[in-house]
């Protein structure tokens, strides 16, 4: 993901008033869900894995749907509070819009709140068949499901627009540009008002070009659609496509994993993702996560103790939730997540082009012995503390450390991080810069 579509995370002003109107003023055939105050609602016995499957933020914190009914928000130092739904259908995803939440599952369930969860209104769009996804864009609230179906709301009600291949519809979003939907088959529809839909099958369209994938989920990022899956030849192996348009894909790859290149006894699936400041983190099962760098070789993989499966993942200014299997939640917070090594070439590109600043840390007499890159800030670690607000005032601004051996800007990589700012990288050592080195 490059830099400038990673930051163009803006929100959708020209739509809002018509969402937050359909959320407020109703979608037709709502009825209010009160559950009566003697009724014990049982979820049903679960065949399958139990936990949550979605999540978004809310507010400062967090809520995630899952199976059995289960719809909880979840504040940022990671307690949960269970929120009435009144159903024990599986819920497969939920949709926030500032207090609005709109939350979908089996049997065509689709429940709405307009105040954060504390009161749900049923809405009947015309099907027992399971809906897999929901969100709102161009003033309507979409749903999508069973048999390549996909649900739109307006005045008159919920109208079904069958899209034409019929596959199974995984997953729906709404960028800043366009509503899409997607299947496992690749195939994609995508409409900019919400109307007329644009179908592409990516694997016929590309075939040659490239392997054939298999579609997993999809996330909205502002203008940007990613699409998650595998190669179908290689389901470990992971896809990450994006895309504004629908006409040009670009792929994310992820060639190099913890210093190790990525080979499919890694087992790389990844469930969902979330963006942590300038990365993208992963939730894989066996309670992994993965930190996507824009370095491609700089890939990092973790394993949060005590986690099962991790099946979905939101990031605030805060924290990054990661939740799944048995209803497992952690807020980790960004630091614990983030990726702090950078490669010379990426650091070489974030120097030249996104005005990355980079600063050595070692003694003078070494930079007099050994040489130093060009343009790079003189501080010795004793004195990072002091001179680097001075210097760099803006905590937004990426930061690059290197010193002798990488342990000194390791340091002060964690040092910058405690201070404030949030895009810090440690280089390592002078040697493991391929580029020019001068010397005074």
């Amino acid at each position: 993901m490059s830099k400038t579509n990673s930051k163009r995370l803006r929100s959708m002003l020209c739509c809002l008033l018509a969402v937050l109107m359909i959320f407020t003023c109703g979608c037709s055939e709502m009825v209010e869900v009160e559950p009566a105050e003697d009724e014990v609602v049982t979820p049903p016995v679960q065949d399958g894995p139990v936990g949550y499957v979605s999540a978004v933020p809310l507010g400062t914190g967090f809520v995630a749907c899952g199976t059995g009914g289960r719809l909880d928000y979840i504040d940022i130092e990671g307690n949960v509070t269970k929120l009435e739904t009144g159903t024990t259908e599986d819920l497969h995803d939920v949709f926030v819009e500032d207090e609005n939440i709109a939350v979908c599952g089996d049997s065509g369930t689709l429940l709405i709140s307009n105040d954060e969860g504390k009161t749900f209104r049923s809405a009947d769009v015309g099907t027992k068949d399971s809906l897999s996804s929901v969100a709102a864009f161009a003033g309507h609230i979409f749903a999508a499901g069973e048999k390549g179906v996909i649900y739109r709301d307006d005045a008159e009600g919920w109208e079904a627009i069958a899209m034409e291949e019929g596959n199974e519809l995984i997953d729906l979003v709404a960028t800043e540009y366009c509503v899409a939907a997607i299947t496992e088959e690749t195939n994609v529809y995508i409409s900019t008002d919400g109307m007329e839909w644009k179908h592409q099958d990516f694997n016929k369209y590309y075939e040659g070009l490239y392997p054939p994938y298999v579609f997993t989920s999809a996330v909205p990022a502002g203008e940007t659609l990613f699409v998650l899956g595998y190669h179908m030849d290689e389901p470990n192996v992971p896809l990450i496509m994006y895309t504004v348009e629908g006409d040009v894909w670009m792929q994310k790859e992820i060639m190099h994993v913890n210093g190790q290149p990525v080979d499919p006894e890694m087992k790389i699936r990844i469930h969902d993702i979330s963006f942590n400041i300038d990365q993208i983190v992963g939730v894989m099962d066996d309670g992994q996560v993965l930190a996507i760098t824009e370095c491609i070789t700089c890939n990092e993989l973790k394993v949060m103790e005590g986690a099962g499966d991790l099946w979905a993942t939101a990031a605030q200014e805060g924290g990054v939730l990661l939740c799944g299997e048995d209803f497992y939640v952690q807020v980790a917070k960004s630091s614990q997540i983030r990726q702090d090594k950078i490669g010379a070439e990426q650091a070489k590109l974030d120097i030249d082009y996104y005005g990355a600043v980079l600063i050595d840390v070692r003694e003078a007499d070494e930079l007099a012995a050994d040489g130093y890159i060009p343009g790079s800030i003189h501080v010795p670690l004793a004195e990072v503390k002091e001179r680097l607000p001075e210097l760099v005032p803006l905590t937004s601004t990426e930061i690059i450390f290197y010193c002798a051996s990488g342990k000194r800007s390791q340091t002060a990589t964690e040092q910058a991080v405690e201070m404030g700012y949030y895009e810090v990288y440690n280089l390592g050592g002078l040697s493991d810069w391929p580029y020019e080195i001068v010397k005074d």
